[in-house]
């Protein structure tokens, strides 16, 4: 047993010259290890059982708060010393700490590990703690997960019954049977179970319904855009004891191509410039029909509806995250996305999150969800201006734009933030205020939104916009021009280089409204019939099933990349075959955990808002015996039908194909 326990000990690694900062050791061994007592003996327990302790070591040059020392770029190794090699790998990350992976008996508390290893690296000056000890016993279920595992259970059970119903009254009602369901308590319960069978939920999702309206490239523009976010985090959401060979991320800002991947961040924008362009567009016409009148409250409570369900479900799903592994680093990573949510639930369910340190938040990248309200609640108003007084309107939007770069501009001068989110940035405290102090508030983000209710006025006043071939040319060219700017803009500071206070600001400030300004001319150009390739490719049909999902798979990515983040047992070598490889693996479980809460929340809850609002229900079955096909909507089975109440703006969406843009404008 001995031989195990300093097996299951971590060794020193090579490469630590090149940021190899952990030596987890073996974990799983460590924690089979047991001691039984001889035979004769009465107590059945073991002597001592294996116990795992996560320890984390901190040189004394290594900084606590971290340099603020920037070079201007990499020294070769033959012009640093061992010291200086060590201090670099501590600038890459606040969490670059050393880790090592201990085996200890389990009668040792972790305040003896804790004492043995100070008085062992006394002499060396080093900082020790411990972050976790675990050992071989069953996680104990907390109320919280109780009442998880509750929510669960009960989107389960109405999910079987559902399609249960679903399945036994299609199999069961003649051929052209009409049932009218009006109001009744049992009506209205076999309503509300139908709303939940997989099988009308599932022929929604694949429904591609008419992509002929001008916003069919809106679908593959959300996946694509969703699709670059998950690569971005893949990159960027890590956990620093996982990886070999930290060094590679310096090697990645030097090279141009990955210019595109560090960046990744304007693709929220797109998400923003969607939003608002589809504000505009979705609303236009009930405008038009309502004498520019809307009830403003219940637009409100539409929006709240059609987000918070889905967003609450994953929230539900953080609590059970615990109960899903176990790892050398399971506690560290899992513990800490846990208790934000258990401290911060009600912060993201008023939409305030982004208010507050972006260590707080309950799902970090949630901070796009509060913005996306914040906007919608100040932009309806702007809607009716539009509507009323073009040019007020316009003008209106074009001062909120002009504030926000303004804003964003002065706070990154004044602060000496960086320009963006880059890699080569020495002072991460600097980082890391600009994160909580600018990128995750709504001041920075609202110049995309701004083009997008720009152009979406654009287009519903001129749908059948055409241009010179010549003003085809310059547009395409500008919008490239933008899209370039953007994401090359900063080459020459990736490597390390600062860039000064002034081009910081001034990037900062405008970067992400010249982005919304060249996805729009994209979607100017699909949507009047003018996209060429670009169109036919974005307008896929593959997409539309896709682009529904983006919205979840935008909140249920960082899950997914934490549980595999903890679970990892071993280093695995930084480098671009790696990444990719885990992408791939990230994107695919992402978009099926997507489907899955699409068909067994998102949509049930979409279609509960019909329910609420007492509109007309129908179930009109037509099916063919021979496993023909419905001649009606998959979703006449539960009979949604549309109805204006008492003149009012109650036209929510009732998830047929015009719903498609609900799901468009939530990234």
């Amino acid at each position: 047993m001995l031989y195990s326990v300093v097996d299951s000990i971590g060794k020193p690694p090579s490469g630590v010259l090149e940021g190899t900062l952990s030596m987890l050791g073996a974990y799983d061994q460590c924690l089979k290890i047991s001691v039984p007592r001889k035979s004769s003996s009465k107590e059945k327990k073991p002597i001592f059982e294996g116990k795992y302790c996560l320890a984390e070591y901190q040189l004394p040059l290594m900084p606590n708060n971290q340099s603020n020392t920037r070079t201007s770029s990499r020294k070769s190794d033959n012009q640093q010393s061992v010291v200086e090699n060590l201090v670099q790998q501590a600038s890459i990350s606040p969490q670059s700490a050393l880790r090592h992976g201990l085996c200890v008996p389990s009668t040792c508390s972790n305040e003896d590990v804790d004492k043995i290893i100070r008085y062992a690296l006394k002499s060396t000056g080093m900082i020790s703690s411990i972050r976790h000890c675990n050992v071989r016993t069953p996680n104990p279920i907390l109320t919280e997960q109780i009442i998880a595992l509750a929510i669960v259970g009960i989107i389960g059970v109405l999910v079987l019954m559902g399609t249960c119903l679903d399945g036994v009254t299609r199999s069961t009602i003649p051929i052209g049977s009409k049932i009218q369901i009006q109001g009744s308590v049992s009506g209205t319960g076999l309503r509300f179970l139908l709303m939940f069978s997989l099988y009308t939920n599932t022929k929604k999702f694949l429904h591609i319904g008419n992509t002929s309206d001008g916003l069919s490239a809106l679908h593959g523009i959300r996946f694509l855009t969703a699709a670059w976010v998950i690569l971005g985090h893949t990159y960027f959401l890590f956990r620093i004891p996982n990886y070999r060979r930290l060094h590679g991320f310096l090697d990645f800002a030097q090279n141009s191509l990955f210019a595109p991947v560090e960046n990744f961040t304007v693709s929220v924008d797109t998400f923003f410039f969607l939003s608002g362009l589809l504000l505009v567009y979705s609303n236009w016409k009930r405008l038009q029909s309502q004498n520019g009148c809307l009830n403003i409250l219940k637009m409100y409570l539409h929006r709240y509806w059609r987000l918070t369900p889905a967003y609450g479900f994953c929230m539900v799903l953080v609590f059970l995250l615990p109960l899903l592994g176990s790892g050398p680093l399971w506690h560290v990573v899992i513990n800490q996305m846990v208790d934000n949510c258990r401290h911060s639930w009600w912060k993201n369910l008023l939409y305030i999150n982004n208010f507050w340190n972006m260590d707080d938040i309950c799902i970090r990248q949630s901070w796009y969800q509060s913005a996306a309200i914040q906007y919608h609640v100040v932009f309806v108003v702007i809607l009716l201006m539009l509507f009323r007084w073009h040019l007020v309107g316009l003008l209106l939007n074009g001062c909120v734009a002009l504030v926000g770069i303004a804003y964003t501009g002065i706070l990154v001068y004044k602060n000496a933030y960086p320009p963006t989110i880059m890699i080569a940035v020495r002072d991460l405290s600097s980082l890391y205020e600009f994160g909580t102090e600018v990128y995750i508030k709504p001041f920075h983000h609202v110049g995309a939104y701004c083009v997008g209710v720009a152009f979406g006025f654009l287009l519903v006043k001129h749908k059948n916009l055409k241009f010179h071939p010549l003003i085809l040319v310059l547009g395409w060219l500008s919008a490239t021009a933008c899209i370039l700017a953007v994401i090359y803009g900063l080459n020459p500071y990736r490597s390390g280089t600062v860039a000064t206070p002034i081009i910081a600001a001034l990037y900062s400030a405008a970067h992400r409204t010249v982005w919304a300004c060249g996805v729009g001319w994209i979607v100017t150009m699909c949507a009047t019939g003018q996209g060429g390739i670009i169109n036919q490719f974005l307008s896929w049909s593959l997409f539309v099933p896709l682009g529904k999902l983006s919205f979840l798979a935008y909140l249920l990515h960082p899950l997914v990349m934490t549980v595999h983040n903890a679970h990892m047992r071993e280093r695995v070598y930084l480098d671009h075959y790696e990444m990719i490889y885990t992408y791939l693996g990230h994107l695919l479980v992402t978009f099926g955990v997507a489907f899955i809460c699409f068909v067994t929340v998102e949509t049930p809850f979409i279609l509960m808002e019909n329910l609420f609002c007492k509109k007309e229900f129908k179930a009109d079955i037509s099916e063919q015996h021979n496993g023909g096909n419905n001649n009606k909507h998959p979703l006449s089975v539960i009979g949604i039908k549309h109805r204006e109440l008492g003149g009012t703006a109650c036209k929510l969406e009732a998830f047929n194909n015009s719903n498609s843009k609900d799901h468009l404008a939530n990234g």
